[in-house]
């Protein structure tokens, strides 16, 4: 026997987890408190804020390090946080948002998160099988669909979490026995096609659960059918898996260790991944696809063993903004070389911090060391260059408190 519940009784809880879907038909989606942000949104904003990491002024709260990278399931690693909207992730934005795409060294995107003033929160990773029954026999991130958690049912806007109805059912078992109605052997036709015919329903949304109060779906009227809410799946397990075990690996440098000098710590983690992001930039820089980028940026020329000392801005997480500008200095095989500090400067003259032993010391950049006329002028402004509202994004406000499985 199966129970049918109005949706008057049911309007109570799902009012606390329906949100507005700026792109409906995106089946595989993150949700972010009230936010709905399509995966190829997710994929774009990826894309280009590893391109800006290079254009972006060091005290821009649009690139940032992100060292919470346990999180997505990795420990002892730095990843990377841009901006992401809810469409339209191809430039930089003026409007401010609270949500960060979040990228390892080799930008590949690990997930997002929203950013309140003193916390990361992980967005849901979620799919849904509208308009796609064949979903459910086939595999989504190497996982069976129906090995994928529940998370609950989706209509456009609607939302309904599973934790959420079955704490309703089991609060209100009395009410709910109250309703058994013979009309629901149409059930097996619900799962069978996905529609069943009735004349005399109101446009309601209607629950359908077993007499053990299993939840069997969610239905709504649409004409003078009746059709079943789209399944919601859980992928935060499934993509965590798959990329830790398919993102590509750049250079490891292994042999990089933490450095702790005058008060200063710097782990090895956040010096690895800066210097492989650094070096993936300068493959690029190099072949011409990325000129104009001020990053890596020309520090010194050594025309004898043709070895150029290269520097690439150490991005600070967003959530911590009181330390000084630091840069990391590197040659043409990626080899760390050191630590420096950028002091105020329209050429960004810079003092020596820490330095890989058996090297001559750096003590002062002087402009007449770049060759680069065009990375010169872009310098002479680097101190203006990310103060617009687009590259100057403010911490986002305290958002009020939610709840923690269900972020709604």
């Amino acid at each position: 026997m199966v129970t049918r519940l109005w949706f008057g009784i049911l309007a109570t809880f799902s009012l606390l987890s329906a949100v507005k879907s700026e792109n409906p038909s995106s089946r595989e989606f993150f949700k972010c408190r009230n936010d709905f942000i399509p995966k190829s949104e997710a994929d774009d904003a990826v894309r280009l804020g590893c391109e800006r990491m290079g254009y972006v002024h060091y005290l821009s709260y649009s690139a940032a390090s992100f060292p919470d990278s346990d999180m997505f399931g990795i420990k002892d690693a730095v990843y990377f946080t841009w901006p992401v909207y809810k469409k339209e992730n191809r430039d930089v934005q003026v409007k401010t948002s609270p949500n960060r795409v979040v990228m390892d060294s080799t930008c590949q995107l690990a997930g997002v998160i929203r950013v309140t003033s003193d916390v990361h929160e992980r967005c849901l990773h979620l799919i849904d099988n509208e308009g796609s029954p064949e979903t459910s026999m086939k595999e989504i991130y190497h996982v069976a669909w129906t090995a994928l958690p529940h998370f609950g049912f989706r209509f456009y806007n609607e939302i309904y979490v599973m934790s959420q109805i079955k704490e309703f059912l089991k609060s209100n078992k009395k009410t709910c026995r109250t309703y058994h109605q013979k009309w629901l052997l149409y059930a097996t036709l619900i799962f069978e096609k996905g529609i069943v015919r009735s004349a005399k329903v109101m446009s309601y949304r209607y629950l359908l659960v077993g007499s053990d109060f299993e939840v069997h779906g969610i239905i709504r009227k649409s004409g003078k059918d009746w059709k079943i809410l789209a399944e919601l799946r859980s992928l935060d397990a499934a993509y965590n898996a798959a990329f830790l075990s398919f993102r590509r690996e750049a250079r490891h440098h292994e042999e990089l260790s933490s450095i702790n000098n005058q008060g200063l710590y710097f782990s090895a983690s956040t010096l690895r991944s800066h210097l492989n992001m650094a070096c993936m930039a300068l493959e690029s820089k190099l072949k011409g696809t990325t000129s104009r980028a001020v990053y890596p940026m020309l520090y010194d020329s050594n025309d004898t063993n043709r070895l150029d000392t290269w520097a690439w801005p150490l991005r600070l997480p967003e959530i911590s903004r009181n330390v000084g500008n630091y840069v990391i200095l590197f040659d043409n095989h990626c080899n760390f070389i050191s630590i420096i500090r950028q002091t105020a400067g329209p050429h960004l003259p810079c003092t020596r911090i820490i330095q890989r032993p058996g090297l001559a010391k750096y003590t002062h950049l002087s402009t007449s060391q770049f060759e680069d006329k065009q990375t010169l002028n872009l310098i002479a402004n680097f101190g203006n260059y990310g103060n617009s509202k687009e590259q100057m994004l403010p911490p986002p406000k305290r958002q009020r408190k939610i709840d923690p499985e269900t972020k709604v």
